[in-house]
């Protein structure tokens, strides 16, 4: 096109030469010089416009370019967080429209668990017309050095429906179902009448994880007892907002209790005698954690999901219409004695995302590792 401008430049100027030497036609080389002038100008403004057109495209290459760099500069910031946290389930605050260079980026994020997390990045700038340009980065990210922050890896034992490290797990004159393994560091007793769906393990050398860290239960909790206390009839916490109940001493559960989290006493759990007990843990953490005893005899009508751990003992005897989603530990022995109607699972999920705190837990372990990174329209 340029070319062309030139070449029509040329023209123009020997129409003009034959202007001024021929008198005769002025009148026929006036509108000549006029047409040409006409063709000149065509030529030139088309020119203008394929210029102006490369111009914008230019500068939105590079405002989509600024766009994709503070998105990424945004992932990086969050990354850092991550890495100082020991608890994605919770994970540390967002960026909402934090200013970054020549725009801003906001960080949100979905599927969080204690070592694992998927974050999204949106970088913007304000293009040429006062419009948003927008890039948008996702990638899944998770600790490494074992998952959940267990340096040497996820402990065995919650693999396992049932396991101590006493002398024995006891079933005596119970007619219920277990559906996962059983194992006990000494012996597994009296499972003749249960139905049982999974390997029992006698002699069990399966590492313990415990004792648990009581005090990084304490640092995360949302409720707090300093002493001996009792949930009375109720409900605690809803559904996607579990809450972690710290007791420093015995906590006693009492009938017509349903509780959406984890309850996490020094003490004894007590809940003998107890009917309507519902209690449903978080993702990636336990449900009852003792450290010392939990008994629950005579319970009825009733579900527990989530892990169940007691440094010393575990009691269940005479349930009655009891189901438990669990991986079931004692650091001593376990009693599943006189129940009828009562069906303990195994729940894989515990071992998939095994909660924080047990021997062998560093808060803020292993390093960050990235995957599945994409970019979404």
């Amino acid at each position: 096109m340029g070319k062309m401008f030139i070449y029509s430049q040329t023209l123009l100027q020997k129409i003009s030469k034959l202007i001024i030497s021929d008198r005769h036609n002025r009148g026929l080389s006036i509108v000549a010089v006029v047409i040409v002038m006409l063709i000149v100008a065509t030529l030139a403004l088309a020119l203008a416009s394929f210029m102006s057109s490369g111009n914008i495209a230019s500068v939105t290459d590079m405002q989509s370019e600024q766009a994709f760099y503070i998105a990424n500069a945004g992932m990086e910031c969050y990354l850092e967080l991550l890495q100082n946290d020991s608890d994605w389930s919770t994970p540390p605050a967002v960026f909402t429209n934090q200013a970054f260079g020549a725009g801003a980026f906001t960080i949100t994020y979905a599927n969080q668990a204690v070592s694992a997390i998927d974050v999204t990045s949106a970088g913007r700038v304000t293009g040429w017309d006062g419009n948003n340009v927008q890039r948008v980065i996702t990638q899944h990210i998770t600790k490494s050095g074992g998952s959940g922050g267990y340096p040497g890896g996820i402990p065995q034992v919650f693999t396992y429906g049932i396991h101590c490290f006493g002398s024995n797990v006891n079933f005596r004159n119970s007619n219920g179902t277990v559906n996962g393994n059983v194992g006990s560091t000494v012996q597994v007793r009296n499972y003749g009448s249960m139905t049982m769906n999974g390997t029992i393990t006698q002699n069990s050398t399966v590492p313990d994880p415990g004792p648990v860290t009581m005090a990084d239960y304490l640092a995360i909790a949302n409720v707090v007892k300093s002493t001996n206390y009792t949930f009375p009839a109720g409900t605690y916490g809803s559904p996607g907002n579990e809450q972690i109940y710290y007791i420093s001493g015995s906590a006693t559960i009492s009938s017509n209790v349903t509780i959406y989290g984890t309850v996490v006493a020094t003490g004894q759990i007590n809940m003998g005698n107890r009917a309507n007990v519902h209690i449903t843990s978080a993702a990636g953490y336990p449900a009852l954690l003792s450290g010392s005893n939990i008994a629950a005899s005579s319970l009825s009508n009733s579900t527990i999901d989530g892990l169940i751990y007691a440094d010393n003992n575990i009691t269940f005897n005479s349930l009655n219409n009891v189901t438990m989603n669990t991986s079931m530990i004692a650091g001593n022995n376990i009693s599943l004695k006189s129940g009828s109607n009562f069906t303990i699972n195994y729940s894989p999920a515990i071992y998939a995302n095994p909660p924080p705190y047990f021997n062998g837990y560093s808060a803020g372990s292993g390093a960050i590792a990235t995957s599945l990174w994409q970019e979404t329209l």
